[in-house]
């Protein structure tokens, strides 16, 4: 990347590569995207940043005691380089007024708005690299929705069992003109794997890498698209990320607000609570699916992004006004997107964890790894 002059999280991630820049300046730009820096180097991933100081400053003592949890995610604190920073900032519901009504027909034009924005994030995509091939890594909803996008460049679904014949009957019921791929997991190649994690993932989720491989090397641009956090942003389990206020009637204010037509001017510990759920989703989805992505950006250095945080979604996202949900509205964006109701699978079973990377997380085995690449290990306290 030649050094421009400002860059953002979501710059830095479309130009789909591994590698650290300089700018003159940086502005925080993504809730998902995190944007790592080490002085005035910025990058998608903290590795190629310590790669270029050729240190690691950790907990050697604690990291060998310890190993990446599937709760604690102990192992990313033992390696939290006090020289690293990550920057995202708060999007969704950001710019939502005080007397915004909560009911369905604003969340209905908020979702016109944003399937508006989406196509429009993928069009312009597709117009800046018109060589690209696109795979769009396929579960539930919320990446079975983007198979109904409008895309020109060559795109196949991927998707591993036991969602894989699921997605192949989604496209024949939709009638869909869509190649469907079964994604495999073959044995790993666990020290790059680990490395370009650098702790921040358990390993088990970090499943499909050495099939993914074959896709990019198969390539000379591959984009690896997902469908990130719209569970969270498109239904009600956004109340699973921090515990809701209820009122004197131990009632959720956020039923209280329909019930009673209300808006968030009526309602200002809904806006404190609004502010602190949008934090809340910054925080823990760049932690975890941003951590993901980056991940895959940094072992394959190509493109890993999600259609619904392009930056031309932004501003609809920051209009979105999550306190108004209360049932799945993922329908009704794809109905918005192929023009008529869409037929969903009746379950998503989600994929089985990669056992085989267990070993990976261990706390003894990253060392080892970062040692024989090269990095020195710096103690840290």
């Amino acid at each position: 990347m030649n050094h421009p002059s400002v860059i953002t999280n979501t710059t830095l991630w479309l130009s789909g590569s591994n590698e650290a820049v300089s700018a003159d300046q940086f502005v925080c730009d993504s809730d998902l995207l995190p944007a790592y820096q080490l002085g005035d180097r910025y990058s998608t991933n903290p590795l190629s940043l310590v790669r270029e100081t050729g240190e690691l400053h950790l907990r050697r003592d604690y990291i060998q005691k310890h190993h990446l949890s599937k709760k604690g995610y102990t192992l990313r604190d033992g390696i939290a380089d006090v020289r690293l920073k990550m920057h995202t900032r708060p999007v969704v519901g950001t710019q939502v007024s005080e007397d915004m009504p909560v009911n369905d027909e604003v969340t209905r034009a908020n979702l016109e708005d944003f399937a508006r924005a989406v196509q429009l994030g993928v069009q312009s995509f597709e117009e800046r690299f018109p060589d690209a091939n696109h795979y769009i890594m396929v579960g539930g909803k919320d990446s079975l929705n983007l198979l109904l996008l409008d895309w020109q460049c060559p795109m196949t679904a991927v998707s591993a069992e036991p969602n894989y014949p699921l997605v192949k009957k989604f496209v024949e019921d939709n009638r869909l003109d869509v190649k469907v791929v079964r994604l495999e997991d073959p044995a790993p190649r666990p020290d790059p794997e680990m490395l370009h994690n650098f702790g921040r993932l358990d390993m088990e989720h970090a499943r499909w890498l050495t099939h993914l491989q074959q896709f990019v090397d198969a390539h000379d641009r591959t984009v690896l698209w997902s469908g990130l956090v719209m569970d969270i942003v498109l239904k009600q389990d956004w109340r699973r990320i921090i515990k809701r206020p209820t009122n004197a009637l131990n009632r959720p204010i956020q039923s209280l607000a329909r019930n009673n037509a209300a808006t968030h001017k009526l309602l200002p510990v809904g806006l404190g609570y609004r502010t602190r759920l949008a934090q809340a989703i910054s925080n823990r989805c760049s932690l975890l699916q941003g951590s993901n992505g980056s991940l895959l950006q940094s072992l394959f250095n190509c493109h890993a992004l999600s259609p619904y945080h392009l930056p031309e979604v932004l501003p609809a996202m920051s209009r979105w006004d999550i306190l108004g949900i209360d049932r799945d509205w993922r329908p009704d964006l794809g109905q918005l997107w192929l023009g008529k109701p869409v037929i969903y699978p009746e379950a998503n079973p989600g994929p089985v964890e990669s056992t085989v990377r267990g070993p990976q997380n261990s706390g003894s085995e990253f060392l080892r790894v970062v040692e024989e690449s090269g990095l020195k290990i710096v103690p840290q306290t």
